[in-house]
């Protein structure tokens, strides 16, 4: 092996490192929640993801790809509630990303930044019902 290479090996990790997963996880109680959930990432990239359960403070979305942390998101579902079907979407914070085997990738937290006046009723209901 030349000099140059082995500078190359020593200087690449052998795996990513894994992302620290935040204190500050939802308190309020979770509903199940297994529905499509698209995610419009910072630089425009759509996720289709399946969604794992939700609160009135955020939720949590199993994904392929491991978020990062602290970075923010589009989210966008459709909830099925005792009047009909309803449109949700809000602003989200990624809390945590960790690879969780029985979600078939990794589970995303995300904590829901204000919502608008429609999203928080929507919700509400949602969780009511």
């Amino acid at each position: 092996m030349s000099e140059s290479e082995s500078e190359q090996n020593d200087s690449a990790p052998a795996f990513a490192a894994p992302h620290q997963v935040a204190n500050d996880r939802r308190k309020e109680n979770r509903k199940l929640l297994h529905t499509h959930v698209i995610l419009t990432l910072q630089d425009g990239t759509q996720l289709d993801e399946y969604s794992l359960d939700i609160s009135d403070s955020g939720m949590c979305v199993s994904s392929q790809l491991n978020l990062h942390p602290g970075d923010t998101c589009s989210v966008f579902m459709r909830l099925v509630l005792q009047y009909g079907v309803a449109e949700f979407s809000a602003r989200a914070k990624i809390n945590y990303s960790v690879l969780a085997r029985e979600a078939g990738g990794f589970k995303i937290g995300l904590n829901f930044l204000s919502l608008s006046q429609a999203a928080e009723d929507t919700l509400r209901h949602y969780l009511r019902d």
